[in-house]
């Protein structure tokens, strides 16, 4: 049977993703994102996933729900391998799965 552990890497791994799709196919925000420049999403991304992973890690910390972190200081670099991982995934998937506009599905490539 195929077991799936979360740990905080996968938590954060999954939390950028989601961030992805939010962003890229919930209308509402897709309107609002989509008014910024690449360097500002960018931003705007990094500054949401950075806010998650405290959110998760002081959650953690205070009880709010449990996960396999600890508040120690080697937990706190974990944490920020997360991050590094989350903000990758968030990107990666990003690139891979934004819809095209509508004008640049009908343009003809080369």
């Amino acid at each position: 049977m195929f077991m799936f552990e979360v740990n905080p890497s996968a938590l954060m791994l999954f939390l950028g993703i989601v961030l992805s799709l939010l962003f890229d196919y919930l209308t509402p925000l897709k309107n609002w994102f989509d008014k910024f420049s690449a360097d500002e999403k960018r931003k705007i991304m990094t500054l949401l996933l950075v806010t998650v992973g405290i959110l998760a890690y002081a959650g953690s910390c205070a009880g709010w729900f449990v996960t396999n972190l600890a508040c120690n200081p080697q937990d706190a670099v974990n944490f920020l391998y997360s991050l590094f991982v989350a903000g990758a995934a968030n990107q990666g998937f990003h690139a891979l799965t934004k819809p095209a506009a509508p004008n640049e599905k009908l343009r003809p490539k080369g």
